[in-house]
C-alpha cells in the first residue's frame, strides 16, 4: 500500500500559499495602480471635486508606494 505524501509535498502550506497569492496580487496590480496614481496627480481641482476627493487626498494617494 502506498503511503500518502507528507502535507508539505502533497499540498502547499497554507501560509506559503497566502504569501504567493498576496505577492501575485501586488505585482499584477502594480501597473494599474501606478497609472491611476499618475493620472490622479494630473487632475485639476474641478475634476477632483467631480470624483469627490480633495487635492490633499489626491496628493496623499499619489505618494503611496505601489504595494499599498
Amino acid at each position: 500500500m502506498k503511503q500518502p505524501c507528507p502535507r508539505s509535498i502533497d499540498q502547499p502550506d497554507a501560509s506559503r500559499s497566502i504569501l504567493f497569492r498576496g505577492l501575485r496580487a501586488v505585482f499584477c496590480n502594480w501597473p494599474d495602480r501606478h497609472g491611476q496614481r499618475s493620472q490622479l496627480k494630473e487632475l485639476d481641482a474641478d475634476q477632483l471635486r467631480d470624483i469627490g476627493i480633495s487635492k490633499e487626498q489626491a496628493k496623499k494617494e499619489a505618494r503611496k508606494p505601489f504595494w499599498r
